[in-house]
């Protein structure tokens, strides 16, 4: 049980970190200069088409992992931006 939940929550945040990336990527070629949208514009983009698209049984396996990121590490980013701006 313990291995099967740690198995999803790998999966969803792998899969949450593997897209960030790339649309942080996608941020910065040539074609986003002139219309200058952010990665985290795209991640919503993204996040709605695949939400919308994938089969739900895929994002109930995942849903441990992409829980974990949305909020655990939206916490800790919350932290470490307070706190840096003083």
């Amino acid at each position: 049980m313990v291995f099967k939940n740690l198995k999803r929550l790998l999966a969803g945040a792998t899969l949450c970190i593997s897209l960030s990336l790339l649309l942080w990527m996608v941020a910065g070629l040539p074609w986003n200069h002139k219309l200058q949208v952010s990665p985290l514009t795209l991640a919503i983009l993204a996040g709605m088409a695949l939400g919308n698209s994938v089969r739900p049984e895929f994002l109930e396996r995942i849903h441990p992992g992409l829980r974990f990121c949305s909020k655990s590490s939206y916490d800790w980013g919350l932290c470490c931006t307070a706190s840096g701006s003083r």
